[in-house]
């Protein structure tokens, strides 16, 4: 079974996607990662999204 964690559960004031991916990364069971369009993405190096996401 594939569990998502949602970006805008994370993203709180002063902290940014590459917070969130962190706290993910730390959860048992989290498959995949919801990010919304443009908000979560805009101004970020996609390439370095998908390295903090890890393999």
């Amino acid at each position: 079974m594939n569990y998502a964690g949602r970006m805008n559960s994370f993203i709180f004031k002063g902290k940014d996607v590459f917070d969130a991916i962190a706290a993910y990364r730390k959860m048992r069971g989290i498959t995949h990662l919801e990010f919304n369009y443009p908000e979560h993405i805009e101004g970020y190096d996609i390439e370095e999204i998908r390295r903090a996401m890890g393999p």
